[in-house]
């Protein structure tokens, strides 16, 4: 590569980044007003999840009665660690909320496939540094506050 194609793929990058961002910000906004009524008046929200990478399950109510709950959120937390460090964090119940809106969405009550949750910063420079930043990891990544998850549906 030569020295002047560098700020060319990073541009490129940078630019790919928000429009990644500003896409799932517009289907966040456009799912969630229409249906938070809704949802903060449903007996319960549930989610499922199947961990890739650990083989884990779980299916939760997180939320009931348009309160968030603490032993379901734990249970969340728990398995949306950091595997490689076993570290647990908060994910951002919003995060959830999303995941719920886009299940009802989709209809389907199929588990969530999990590929990445919460990422320590010491996995999130390893994953940087094995794949480069070619790879999509951000080196602030919103993993690394719970604020972020990979899925397959």
């Amino acid at each position: 590569m030569h020295h002047d194609e560098a700020p060319a793929r990073r541009d490129s990058t940078i630019h790919r980044r928000t429009f990644l961002g500003l896409g799932a910000a517009a289907a966040a906004a456009a799912l969630v007003p229409a249906r938070a009524h809704a949802a903060a008046k449903a007996p319960e929200r549930l989610l499922s999840f199947f961990h890739t990478h650990t083989g884990e399950r779980l299916k939760v109510a997180y939320a009931a009665g348009g309160a968030y709950q603490p032993d379901g959120l734990q249970e969340v937390n728990r398995l949306l660690r950091d595997f490689r460090v076993n570290e647990v964090r908060p994910i951002e119940p919003g995060l959830l909320d999303l995941l719920h809106e886009l299940g009802g969405t989709l209809g389907t009550d199929q588990p969530f496939h999990v590929i990445s949750g919460y990422r320590s910063p010491r996995t999130n420079t390893m994953l940087r540094t094995r794949g480069g930043a070619s790879t999509g990891v951000a080196s602030h990544s919103l993993h690394m506050v719970g604020q972020a998850i990979d899925i397959r549906i």
